[in-house]
Order: C-alpha cells, then sequence, then structure tokens
C-alpha cells in the first residue's frame, strides 16, 4: 500500500469504528468482498466466501447488465464482478457510502454453517497446489496438521481441519476468509434481510417480484458453483470420512463424499463451537 494510501485506511477504520459498522463489510479498501451496488439497482448486496456468492453475483451481473450471456464466465464470476467494479469511480467508497446512510435495503446471502464448513475444507485443500496463483490453503493444511502432531505433508482430513480452526477462531481477520464466519460484528444493526442459499431461488424470485427487477434464468444461476469447485460428490459413501485424509489432487479427480458423510458427534460439536455466530444470527438449527 503506498504512503498516501495507508493514512486513508486507517481513517477510514477508525471511521467505521466509530460508527459501529462492520468494518470488513463497509470498508473500500476491502476489494474481493465489497458490497454489490449499481445506480440502477435497487438493493445493496452482502456475501461470504463459501455462501453461495458465485451465484448471487452472477444474478447481480444480469440484473445490472455487465454479464454478457455465459460466454464470459471462463474468466471466473468473481473476475467479472471487479471487472464492472472497476467501470464505476469511487466503487468501495460509493459502497461504504450506501451502508453508512442506508439509502437502500441491504441484503445478505448466508449458508447453512454444517454445509458451509465441509465447502470450507473442501475449498482449503483444493487450493494447495504450488502452481495455483493463491493457493492460500497450504498455510491452513501446514497449521492444522502441525496443532495435531502429524506430518507436515499436503493431506488433510475434516476432523483435523475442525480442530484448528476451533483452536485458531473464525472471526475476519483470524483465517482465510473462505474458511471464517459468515457473521460479522456490528452488521445486524444494519442488514434488512437475510437470504438463505438453501432457499435461493424462492429468495430471488420474491425480490424481482418486490422490486420489478427483469426474471433471471435461474436454471443457470442457481446452479452455478464456485470456479475451481465444480467436481460432483461421490455418492456411495455410506460410512462417516472425517478422518479420511484428502488432497488436492483427490478433489480435482472429481472425488468427493457427500457432505452429511463428514459428520459425527465431534465434528458436528466442532462446526457448531466454531461458528456459533452464523447459528444464532441467521436462525440456523443446531
Amino acid at each position: 500500500m503506498s504512503n498516501l494510501g495507508r493514512p486513508l485506511l486507517q481513517s477510514v477504520t477508525r471511521v467505521v469504528g466509530a460508527l459501529k459498522l462492520p468494518v470488513l463489510v463497509a470498508n473500500p479498501f476491502n476489494a474481493h468482498r465489497q458490497p454489490l451496488h449499481a445506480q440502477n439497482f435497487p438493493l445493496v448486496l452482502l456475501y461470504t466466501a463459501r455462501a453461495g456468492s458465485a451465484a448471487l453475483i452472477k444474478w447481480f451481473l444480469f440484473q445490472t447488465g455487465y454479464l454478457d450471456q455465459a460466454t464470459e464466465l471462463h474468466r471466473g464470476v468473481h473476475r467479472l464482478s471487479r471487472s464492472a467494479q472497476l467501470r464505476y469511480r469511487d466503487y468501495g467508497w460509493q459502497a461504504l457510502r450506501l451502508i453508512v446512510t442506508h439509502e437502500k435495503p441491504i441484503f445478505k446471502l448466508v449458508r447453512n454453517p454444517y454445509d458451509r464448513a465441509v465447502s470450507s475444507f473442501r475449498s482449503t485443500v483444493f487450493h494447495t497446489r504450488e502452481k495455483q496463483s493463491n493457493p492460500w490453503g497450504r498455510k491452513i493444511v501446514t497449521a492444522a496438521r502441525k496443532y495435531s502432531g502429524k506430518p507436515l505433508t499436503a493431506e488433510l482430513s475434516f476432523r483435523d481441519f475442525l480442530r484448528f480452526v476451533a483452536m485458531n477462531g473464525t472471526e475476519i481477520g483470524l483465517i482465510n476468509g473462505h474458511v471464517a464466519r459468515q457473521h460479522v460484528a456490528g452488521e445486524d444493526g444494519f442488514i434488512d434481510r437475510i437470504m438463505k442459499l438453501e432457499c435461493f431461488a424462492e429468495e430471488i424470485r420474491r425480490i424481482e417480484s418486490e422490486y420489478g427487477l427483469a426474471p433471471s434464468p435461474l436454471e443457470s444461476i442457481a446452479g452455478l458453483r464456485h470456479e475451481g469447485s465444480s467436481l460432483p460428490e461421490e455418492t456411495n459413501c455410506m460410512v462417516c470420512v472425517a478422518d479420511l485424509e484428502i488432497t488436492s489432487a483427490y478433489v480435482r479427480q472429481g472425488h468427493f463424499p457427500p457432505y452429511e458423510a463428514f459428520y459425527d458427534d465431534e465434528t458436528r460439536r466442532l462446526v457448531r463451537e466454531c461458528y456459533a455466530a452464523d447459528f444464532e444470527a441467521y436462525g440456523y438449527d443446531t
């Protein structure tokens, strides 16, 4: 960050803190998770990684006219979103202003913590390859294996993943955003509606009806999975696989058990512990 940018960021953080705003939601320098907004769009949309963000972004781009059919999706939906944001001057500052003034309704998309925990684990293991532009998962895998007392290899079990995450903490800033909790301290007084990924199609149709938005092609949007994670789950797994050590190669080859197979009493307890704030804030059953 430049010498000019650093004090500017510090000033923004002080202002956001004084207003008791969720810093990493409103901060215009948080370029990778900026709220979705546009002049010709009636809402401000918030989201987190591994919680349907790709589908929400694609729907937003469709509604604001920046999605050129599906031909640009080879670039990745998040890259496409950032390209659209760059067309607006001071996009981040406008996001901050909209949240502070609450000029538009603020909606947030969330996901069941049990499903998201497995998705976070899968994404962590997937992002451990040296050839990837940002193999952020390697740091977590290394730390988790060290915490479990196991040799430092590039494989990890769901149980060891959760044990490390429980020890480390899940607050924003303590761990990668793909693993951090969805709830951000201070957001409760600013969000007008929580949208649940499990009811994505119903939520979207309701919004389109309420705000007079164009009917979107949900067949392609709702079924869209995040880039790099569009692999099918195995369907013949009948035993608990919480201790199965999984590698990036295993995931890339199309092997991944169904999410429910990762759960036993301990792993369910660990998810409840790690993501207690999400269960409470978003009304999910524990």
